[in-house]
């Protein structure tokens, strides 16, 4: 990649040799006479920025304080014929990467130059890391078009805007790491690092190590400094997953990162300032454990600044499909396979299921069935056998004692009448549904006086 100089000198004989030398150098090269053709220039985004100090118009710190807030993001190496110590520390509080004095040493200026190619290399990479991360993350990749979802999608990107702690609450498997992903690419943060912690999954002696990092000798196997997540989180976004399931003395460090935006690596004596944005998550209701005890509240109310619920599938169930149909484009480019679509019947059936594994669960069926079959239309047959027993019967059971014993022909009944409707009372695609004769669904419907089409 060609990458573009913008040459910034009153004096014509300096910007000529400038340009002949880099121009061999492989660089293209812009140029401006005074510091307002710098700034028009500059709008066309050059990569690095050759700047005088000394011009007609302004001098070099105004054009570099506009610099700094433009789009492009150029590297300014600042050049002068009478710099002192104090010009210099100006320029590069302003953003500077180098100030060279005039005359210089070529040998010193390419090194420069080159020094700032890799920056720049750097950063396109890092640009296409976030591209790639966006297209999988982003907020426009929220799968549904359901009204819950929606409202959740319409949430998130306003809370990306600002740097608010977000607390997501949701059952396990709505997506909480994805939604958290999602405000984190479409924030401020984006070019810096999303760091995930799941409270649940690190043994309790080691999450506080692993939060915080440590300092040589802290512990027996602490042989040398390791930076915590906190502190890999500076300038981006800490997700800590499971929140509920943090102990109670690492729930107070955290409040404390939270209100104060300091902490100390284990065994070390140094407070360290952080700025990071924390996005917590939860399957559980955290004022219940409140009331037991198990969460403090004043860490709560510090995570709970924007709430987001995201909803589960059985409340979106029109989303189902389309959630299907999304891993089903992943899993045919992954397992090169060719399934295209979902048959009719099939579908009644997946949105039908209550789904208690929500997302993940639709993710896992049909990463199974890709695996299993190689086929180019999901049918019945090819469903697991919870879903293919019908309406909801996965639903989480009442936790209130609420339980009704039902008989089991009056529960057979049950079924067989709610298949019926998914079939619009269609006989024979009720018994393929029902994985039974069309006599057999004939006979039962008869005892029953039920007419139906044929």
């Amino acid at each position: 990649m060609t990458l573009t100089v913008l040459i910034v000198d009153d004096e014509e004989s300096i910007r000529y040799g400038l340009r002949e030398w880099l121009s061999e150098e492989g660089y293209a090269i812009v140029e401006a006479p005074d510091g307002r053709t710098a700034i028009e220039q500059a709008q066309n985004e050059p990569h690095i920025v050759l700047l005088d100090y000394n011009l007609p118009d302004m001098d070099g710190l105004s054009v570099l304080r506009e610099l700094s807030v433009m789009p492009g993001n150029p590297v300014v190496i600042m050049m002068t014929g009478y710099g002192t110590i104090e010009m210099a520390v100006e320029a590069m509080r302003l953003g500077a990467y180098h100030f060279l004095t005039k005359p210089w040493d070529q040998a010193d200026l390419a090194n420069r130059l080159q020094c700032a190619s890799e920056l720049i290399n750097l950063r396109i990479s890092k640009d296409e890391i976030h591209a790639v991360e966006a297209s999988k993350y982003g907020i426009d990749t929220i799968v549904g078009d359901s009204t819950a979802i929606k409202r959740a999608k319409t949430h998130i990107k306003r809370v990306a805007a600002t740097d608010a702690t977000v607390l997501l609450t949701g059952e396990t498997g709505t997506g909480k790491e994805v939604f958290a992903r999602a405000i984190h690419l479409a924030s401020k943060r984006t070019g810096n690092e999303f760091i995930p912690v799941n409270c649940a999954n690190i043994p309790e002696n080691l999450l506080e190590s692993e939060l915080f990092g440590y300092e040589p000798g802290a512990f027996t196997d602490a042989k040398k400094r390791k930076m915590g997540r906190i502190e890999r989180a500076h300038k981006g976004t800490l997700f800590l997953d499971e929140i509920g399931d943090m102990p109670s003395h690492l729930q107070a460090k955290i409040l404390r990162v939270l209100e104060n935006h300091t902490f100390e690596r284990l065994g070390g004596e140094k407070t360290l300032d952080v700025d990071t944005r924390v996005i917590a998550a939860t399957h559980q209701d955290l004022k219940n454990l409140i009331e037991q005890g198990r969460f403090r509240e004043d860490l709560f109310y510090r995570l709970n600044v924007v709430p987001i619920h995201i909803p589960p599938v059985r409340e979106r169930d029109d989303d189902v499909i389309l959630l299907a149909k999304h891993f089903i484009g992943i899993h045919n480019r992954l397992l090169k396979r060719n399934v295209k679509q979902i048959n009719p019947q099939a579908a009644l059936l997946m949105k039908a299921y209550s789904w208690p594994g929500n997302v993940r669960e639709i993710d896992n069926v049909i990463e199974r069935i890709l695996i299993l079959e190689d086929v180019d239309t999901i049918d019945v047959k090819h469903l697991p056998e919870e879903i293919r027993a019908g309406a909801k019967s996965s639903a989480p059971s009442p936790r209130n004692g609420g339980f009704r014993p039902i008989p089991l022909a009056e529960l057979e009944k049950e079924h067989i009448m709610n298949t019926l409707k998914f079939t619009d009372h269609h006989r024979k695609n009720a018994a393929d549904l029902l994985g039974i004769s069309r006599k057999t669904l004939k006979r039962k419907l008869d005892s029953w006086g039920v007419r139906t089409v044929s």
